[in-house]
């Protein structure tokens, strides 16, 4: 089967098409022969296997005639699902760009906090040390690192 893919698809329907219309042809062209051409005397002594032959072309035709268009149904739907996920590909890309900016500018937001509080701590660092106990300021410090400096 995966050899047909070798063969262009317009090629695969025109072959499935001539099977039908032989097999349709050929039913026609038997029936004809029988029952209104019957001076055609050479022919009746194939009448039965031009006819077999005929159904086996025609319900052949048929069978192929379904599955190459339940192919295409399918081949349509797959174009369709491929060009819904490339659009969706683009908005996760633009999505995930604009989460990255966000993700930076906090990111350059809590260095610059955390730099605050260092410097907040060295400033007052002997009115933290003076007695071995938290004052207000350095719960205050405390806090404020916490809440990445929002008020």
């Amino acid at each position: 089967m995966w050899m047909l893919s070798f063969i262009p698809d317009s090629w695969i329907q025109l072959a499935v098409h001539i099977i039908f219309g032989l097999g349709v042809a050929g039913l026609i062209l038997t029936w004809l022969i029988q029952n209104i051409f019957n001076h055609f005397t050479a022919l009746l002594p194939w009448i039965k296997t031009i006819r077999w032959v005929s159904i086996v072309l025609f319900i052949g035709g048929l069978y192929f005639e379904g599955g190459i268009g339940v192919e295409s149904e399918w081949r349509a739907r797959v174009a369709q699902l491929e060009a819904k996920i490339k659009v969706a590909e683009q908005q996760s890309k633009e999505a995930n760009d604009k989460l990255k900016n966000q993700i930076n500018s906090k990111v350059k937001i809590i260095k610059i906090n955390s730099a605050s509080n260092k410097e907040s701590i060295a400033q007052n660092k002997e009115v933290i040390d003076a007695e071995c106990s938290l004052n207000d300021k350095a719960i205050g410090i405390y806090n404020n690192a916490i809440k990445n400096g929002a008020q």
